[in-house]
Order: C-alpha cells, then sequence, then structure tokens
C-alpha cells in the first residue's frame, strides 16, 4: 500500500484490503467526519459474512494484545456504535487517512516489513504519539470477508505471533513490569520461540523508522485480570471455560496523557 501512496496526490487517501466489499457511500460519509474532527485517520463499521460486527474501531492492551471493538456483537448490541470514539487504531481493511499528515510526518503510511497484522495499528500507534488523533466515526463501511488470501497460505498465526512479540519490543507500555513478565512467561511455547528471531528483526526495522512507541499516548484498554494474564500459567485456558472472551466497548479505552 506505501507503494500506491507514492502515487497519491490528494488531500485524502483511503486504504482497502480486497476482501472488503464496501458500502458506496462510506467514503464521503466518512470524509465528513475526518475534515470536522481534525483527525489524521478514521474508520468506521465492518460487518463479517454472518452480519455481526467485525470491527468498530480497535484496541490495544497493557500487554500489547488487540482486538476489535465490539467484535462478534449484532448492532444493536453495541451501545456505543453510533458515537464519535477516540480508538487505538483503525483495522487496515479499511482505513481513511489524511495524506498530508502522512505525508509531511512519516512519509509513508506503512513499513514493508510489518505487512498484514501489524502496519494498520503501527502507523495510528505513531499518530498517536506524534500528537493526532484516530477516531471511530459512526459509518457503515461493509462487509470484510476476513483474511481470504492468508486462510489460503496458511500463514495467519505466524504472522499474528510476530506482530504481538513486535509490539511488546517496541512499544512502551504503562505497565512495563507485567509486560516483560508477559513476554517471558509466553517465550516458554517452542511456537513463540521459532518466530522470536524474525520478530527482532522487524522490532528494529520499526524502531529505526518509528523509534520506540509509548502506550501512554494511545488509547487502550486495562483489564482487571491483565496481572494474571501476565504471570500466571494456563490462565488463559482455564477463563476461557467460563468466558469466551472479553467485550471491548468504545468507553471502555483510557489515556494517561
Amino acid at each position: 500500500m506505501s507503494e500506491g501512496f507514492k502515487h497519491a496526490k490528494g488531500r485524502y487517501v483511503a486504504f482497502i484490503t480486497n476482501d472488503v466489499v464496501i458500502e458506496h457511500m462510506s467514503l464521503r460519509q466518512a470524509l465528513k467526519y475526518l475534515e470536522s474532527e481534525n483527525a489524521a485517520c478514521v474508520g468506521g463499521y465492518l460487518l463479517n459474512p454472518l452480519g455481526r460486527i467485525y470491527s468498530a474501531g480497535n484496541w490495544i492492551d497493557a500487554l500489547m494484545r488487540v482486538g476489535s471493538v465490539c467484535g462478534g456483537l449484532s448492532e444493536s448490541e453495541c451501545n456505543t456504535l453510533h458515537m464519535t470514539w477516540p480508538v487505538s487504531y483503525i483495522d487496515g481493511a479499511y482505513i481513511i487517512c489524511n495524506a498530508e499528515v502522512i505525508r509531511r510526518e512519516i512519509e509513508l503510511p506503512f513499513i514493508p516489513e510489518t505487512f498484514a497484522y501489524l502496519d494498520d495499528n503501527l502507523l495510528s500507534f505513531k499518530l498517536w504519539n506524534l500528537g493526532y488523533r484516530v477516531l471511530y466515526v459512526p459509518v457503515f463501511f461493509g462487509t470484510h470477508y476476513i483474511s481470504q488470501t492468508f486462510k489460503r497460505l496458511g500463514t495467519i498465526n505466524r504472522l499474528s505471533i510476530k506482530s504481538t512479540l513486535a509490539r511488546l519490543l517496541v512499544i512502551k507500555s504503562c505497565k512495563d513490569f507485567i509486560k516483560k513478565i508477559y513476554l517471558k512467561k509466553i517465550l516458554l511455547k517452542k511456537y513463540i520461540r521459532n518466530v522470536y528471531n524474525e520478530a527482532v528483526e522487524t522490532a528494529n526495522i520499526i524502531k529505526a523508522k518509528f523509534g520506540i512507541l509509548d502506550l501512554n499516548y494511545i488509547p487502550h484498554v486495562h483489564f482487571g485480570d491483565e496481572t494474571l494474564i501476565a504471570t500466571m500459567p494456563f490462565y488463559r485456558s482455564v477463563k476461557l471455560k467460563f468466558k469466551t472472551h472479553d467485550i471491548v466497548m468504545h468507553n471502555f479505552l483510557t489515556t494517561h496523557r
């Protein structure tokens, strides 16, 4: 997408992946928010093929885990869906940005080595660290037929692990002590250690381009059990027996700056 961005001449730019069927008026509607809210990037909500919310903006937590706001809910179940909110990042499936801000501040939007499961969140994290806002806006963007390319290639899990490790290595957490414990804990798993060296190389490239990023500037989520997640072996497996996953609404996100 950075190659395409080099040829973009306009004030605004939209990035859309090949597995999204867009709502035809979404770009025009979202641009109104981009202009009036003085944001660097905006994104609306995407549905999955079953008609549930795929993403209405995205969150990151103190352990550098990421997820979709209102992910898996119906439109009626997400009671924050019809308002504008700051979010950690916009899913790269469909994101609209102020091209002039990107050209002026970071030159190109994405680092090639972070393609898939990392490039979109790093763009938003860098913009937040530079003092710009990234917003969810109440516009229906379309339907996302999730990971069609990577499902065929069979690389989803490895890319996801590499992305998590890279975030742990390049983002300073507001709870850095438990973040470091969490990194040591997950590296006990062989399949994660197998990806670690590749993640270190990617993290070094990110640091050279974007520097160390600070979670304090980014809207993020704190879970009440984050210390248990970071320190307790098998905690996640036990938790999943009683609860499928944490549902995050837009008003759960906070900043420390």
